[in-house]
C-alpha cells in the first residue's frame, strides 16, 4: 500500500463520491424507473414462499387432526353412553329374573345379605347389611364377583372380606377392594370358608361420570 497523504486523500475522495452518487443519482434513478429498489433476490422470494406453503399446510392437517380427535371424542362418549345403557338394562333385566326365581344354591342357610344400594359409582365405598345365623362360622365370608362369574377359586380378585360375629351387622368394602370397571355383579354370602355361596343380590357399578 502506498505511504503517500495524497494517494490516501483521493482514495477517500473517491469514495465518498461513489457513496454520493449512489444515493443521489443512482437511487432516485431507480426509484423513476423501476418504482422501488428491489430489497429481496429471487433466491429469498423463493425460500419466503416455500415457508409460507409450509406453514399454510401445516395448519391444515392440523385442523384437520383437531377434528378427527373431536370426532373421536364424540364417537368415544357416545360408545361409553351406550355401553352403560346395556349395561343397566342387563341389570333391571337380571334383578327382575333374580326375584322371581330362587337359586340353586348348594347349602341351605338362614343368611341374607342387602347392599346400601342396588347402584354404586366405581371409587366409592360399598356397605353390606347382613342376617345370619348367631352361630355361624368365623370363616363366613362376602364377596362380589361379575353375574358371569361363578364363585370358584382365583376368581374374586380380591373383592372379599369376613363376615364379623353376630346374626346381623354391616360389613364395608373400600374401593380399593372392589370392581374398577362397570357392569353387572353379584354380592354372595358364601359359609366356612368355601365357595359355596349361599345367598346372592345383584348390584349395578357405574361409571364416575354417570348418574346413579
Amino acid at each position: 500500500m502506498s505511504r503517500s497523504p495524497t494517494m490516501f486523500g483521493l482514495a477517500l475522495f473517491a469514495q465518498l463520491m461513489n457513496i454520493v452518487f449512489v444515493n443521489v443519482i443512482e437511487v432516485p434513478h431507480m426509484h423513476r424507473t423501476y418504482g422501488g429498489i428491489r430489497h429481496k433476490n429471487p433466491i429469498q422470494k423463493t425460500v419466503k414462499k416455500g415457508i409460507q406453503k409450509g406453514v399454510q399446510k401445516f395448519e391444515q392437517e392440523l385442523d384437520k387432526k383437531q377434528l378427527v380427535r373431536k370426532r373421536t371424542n364424540s364417537f368415544r362418549k357416545r360408545t361409553k353412553e351406550v355401553r352403560s345403557q346395556a349395561t343397566h338394562e342387563i341389570f333391571e333385566l337380571y334383578k327382575k329374573m333374580s326375584e322371581s326365581i330362587s337359586h340353586n344354591f348348594i347349602e341351605e342357610s338362614q343368611a341374607e345379605i342387602e347392599p346400601q344400594v342396588s347402584k354404586l359409582k366405581v371409587g366409592d365405598e360399598l356397605k353390606i347389611r347382613f342376617k345370619t345365623d348367631a352361630s355361624h362360622s368365623t370363616e363366613d365370608w362376602i364377596g362380589v364377583y361379575p353375574f358371569t362369574v361363578p364363585s370358584a377359586p382365583g376368581l374374586s380378585k380380591g373383592f372379599w372380606c369376613w363376615v364379623p360375629e353376630g346374626a346381623s351387622g354391616e360389613v364395608v368394602l373400600p374401593p380399593g377392594k372392589l370392581p374398577i370397571e362397570a357392569g353387572v355383579y353379584e354380592v354372595r354370602y358364601h359359609v366356612s370358608n368355601s365357595y359355596n355361596p349361599v345367598a346372592a343380590c345383584p348390584i349395578e357399578f357405574l361409571h364416575s361420570g354417570i348418574e346413579k
